[in-house]
């Protein structure tokens, strides 16, 4: 008897063979709560991926989430886009994984009672088997998490655009501008004082200051180092665009207007549009 020979074809149309099956990581809409944005966790640009990769996994308009989350670690490495085998994926995503969680403490103020606070870890445990990882979330911010559109002002962010950011600069004012943008208008202004900006971008005090000899704080190192660069590539995103504001003295277009008092530099203002229409109709309030 001959073997059988698989046939790709009926009738003239050949059959397609089957996709590569999709990252679930990877092009998802992610959303929290406005009140859990506000936080603003200290965590590094991977630590920020990584917490990307679980909000990925949470379906945000439902209300039935468990709060173990698991996790693909095949999937993870490709969303973070990082170069492992497989002998030291799991020794690595380990570190990374419990570094995120000690990392993960949450202080929380009521923005109208300072008598109204709550700190609590948001990343209570990971458990680990071959080929996944189970995150447990704190069931306290689960509210902050699930259920969002009918519960509490929330935000959305493409998990893509968050995998993107090489410099941390880029996702720390990407956060910002995203938290204060106001989608009764159809572009934002948010002015930025120095200072403001440095801790914005957790920049200690003397950071880019030159030394005692030159005196003063480097502005030009500090806009391109971290300005320009942070602009470049929140430019590549797909929700929120930093719009051109104005020129410098040569003609060439910057998207961001110093703003001057007595001849020097006070603020930096940043025009800017948020595309939430691509996600969804965010409820008004809390801006």
């Amino acid at each position: 008897m001959k073997p059988k020979t698989l046939d790709f074809k009926v009738g003239s149309e050949p059959l397609e063979r089957p996709k590569e099956p999709k990252n679930s990581l990877v092009d998802e809409v992610t959303a929290v709560s406005r009140s859990l944005a506000r936080t603003q966790i200290a965590w590094s640009l991977e630590q920020k991926k990584l917490f990307t990769c679980i909000l990925a996994k949470i379906k945000w308009t439902e209300s039935n989430n468990s709060a173990v989350v698991e996790l693909n670690k095949g999937e993870v490495v490709e969303a973070l886009g990082l170069a492992l085998d497989s002998t030291d994926r799991s020794r690595r995503l380990r570190a990374s994984f419990q570094k995120l969680a000690r990392d993960s403490m949450v202080h929380w103020t009521d923005p109208q009672d300072a008598d109204e606070w709550q700190d609590a870890f948001l990343i209570t445990g990971i458990r680990s088997t071959r080929g996944t990882i189970r995150v447990s979330l704190n069931e306290l911010f689960m509210p902050h998490l699930q259920d969002l559109v009918r519960r509490t002002p929330f935000l959305t962010f493409w998990s893509s655009d968050i995998y993107g950011f090489t410099s941390r600069f880029a996702i720390l004012l990407y956060e910002d501008l995203r938290l204060h943008y106001d989608n009764r208008h159809l572009s934002n202004f948010r002015q930025y004082s120095t200072q403001e900006l440095k801790q914005v971008f957790q920049l200690d005090k003397n950071d880019y200051m030159r030394s005692k000899s030159q005196g003063g704080f480097n502005r030009t190192g500090f806009e391109r180092q971290v300005l320009d660069v942070a602009v470049a590539e929140i430019n590549k995103t797909r929700v929120v665009s930093i719009l051109p504001n104005g020129g410098d003295k040569n003609g060439k277009i910057k998207f961001y207007r110093k703003i001057k008092k007595d001849g020097l530099i006070v603020a930096y203002e940043f025009r800017f549009i948020c595309r939430t229409q691509l996600i969804n109709t965010e409820p008004e309030g809390e801006y």
